[in-house]
């Protein structure tokens, strides 16, 4: 089964939607799944070193006050809770993700994408490292053993990978994706936003349902 998931690493709600999404494919240890990450920056214009904090970012671009975007964050840090994740969400740097999506892909082309973006979150919503900054990159590299040159050579090259990055946001937006997570199974039924666990496992269940009529 074929799932593509959209996402972006400044993306609290993906963060948390990968957890949850995790623990529904536990129930399913016979399937053969082929998950592919795509990149879907939200804010390609954010830049490396940002000089305004998430919630003066998130209140700036969305128009909702500081303390509303405060208060989203403290529901979402205990869905997160709820999955074993313990988000550090008032320091994060809301800087650019480009050049985490181009490691990302890097780590994809290694077999080590689920590692490399699972360290880019944590990162990112635990240790709220700047996940722009080319040193940052490269730690999250040697953490899951990226090999080095190649790692090297995509943070000092920003042409590397840039077309992938870019050719998964404009199919996303042919697609209609506005936000995301975007979760899309065989490519028919779709998911948007981190939901609970039991609809995950529904969405699995409804597709294969579908592959053993030959529907899909």
């Amino acid at each position: 089964m074929n799932i593509k998931i959209y996402l972006d690493i400044a993306c609290p709600y993906c963060y948390i939607g990968k957890k949850k999404f995790e623990e529904a494919l536990k129930e399913f240890d016979e399937v053969d799944f082929d998950i592919e990450y795509k990149s879907f920056e939200l804010n390609f214009d954010a830049p490396q070193y940002p000089d305004e904090t998430l919630i003066e970012s998130l209140s700036r671009r969305t128009g909702v006050s500081e303390d509303e975007v405060r208060r989203n964050q403290r529901i979402l840090i205990e869905s997160a809770k709820a999955e074993g994740v313990n988000l550090n969400l008032e320091n994060v740097v809301p800087s650019n993700t480009r050049d985490a999506h181009r490691l990302l892909k890097l780590g994809i082309e290694e077999e080590k994408g689920n590692e490399t973006l699972d360290e880019l979150y944590y990162r990112n919503f635990v240790l709220n490292e700047n996940i722009a900054d080319p040193d940052v990159l490269l730690s999250v590299a040697k953490t899951v053993g990226l090999d080095s040159d190649k790692a090297k050579k995509v943070v000092e090259d920003k042409s590397e990978y840039t077309e992938y990055v870019i050719e998964d946001f404009n199919y996303g937006k042919m697609l209609g994706i506005q936000s995301v997570p975007h979760f899309i199974f065989n490519e028919r039924f779709k998911m948007n936003g981190a939901r609970e666990v039991e609809l995950y496992i529904y969405a699995i269940e409804k597709t294969l349902e579908d592959m053993k009529k030959g529907d899909l």
